[in-house]
């Protein structure tokens, strides 16, 4: 990947967690039914970008983004869990 990609790449990605964070910390998480299913590949190609910044810098931040995503992801994992139960 170009340098200018990875810049794109990393930009995209630090907005993604914010969505991420803002959607935790607000309680929206009960309204994971309105989160389309291809957003989880956003968000996994997400966390795959933080989690290679953290191993090449160590950057603490980047971790905590990983995680935040990480979080994100196991919360609509269970939604589609329970959606599947009948």
């Amino acid at each position: 990947m170009a340098y200018e990609d990875q810049s794109i790449s990393e930009g995209i990605a630090k907005e993604i967690e914010a969505i991420a964070r803002n959607f935790l910390s607000n309680g929206d998480i009960a309204r994971t039914d309105t989160v389309a299913p291809f957003t989880h590949y956003t968000l996994y190609r997400t966390s795959i970008i933080f989690t290679d910044i953290h191993q090449r810098t160590y950057s603490r931040s980047a971790d905590e983004a990983a995680k935040t995503i990480n979080r994100l992801l196991n919360a609509l994992g269970e939604r589609w869990k329970a959606a599947g139960k009948r």
